[in-house]
């Protein structure tokens, strides 16, 4: 999923119009999200995005896989951290 939809692609918040316009027209890859995309943002959107494609793969949702914590660096010295809430 990551390759497919974000791997080296900008995140765009869809009420960024400049922005959306600038990535089409330059034929940039993008992908669009409903919310600015800063990492504190992205971190929890992420794992929902990966824990969905989990439990639509039927060896992973048959084994109830989890992501019960997911670490996004935005710099070496600057990350999110998102965790599972207890009992998920």
């Amino acid at each position: 999923w990551i390759d497919a939809h974000v791997d080296h692609a900008v995140l765009v918040c869809v009420r960024d119009h400049a922005l959306l316009a600038f990535c089409r027209e330059q034929g940039d890859r993008h992908h669009v999200v409903d919310f600015n995309s800063t990492v504190e943002r992205i971190t929890p959107w992420l794992a929902s995005q990966l824990q969905a494609e989990i439990d639509a793969t039927p060896g992973l949702r048959d084994r109830k896989v989890r992501i019960m914590r997911l670490r996004v660096n935005e710099t070496p010295n600057g990350w999110a951290v998102w965790e599972a809430e207890a009992g998920r």
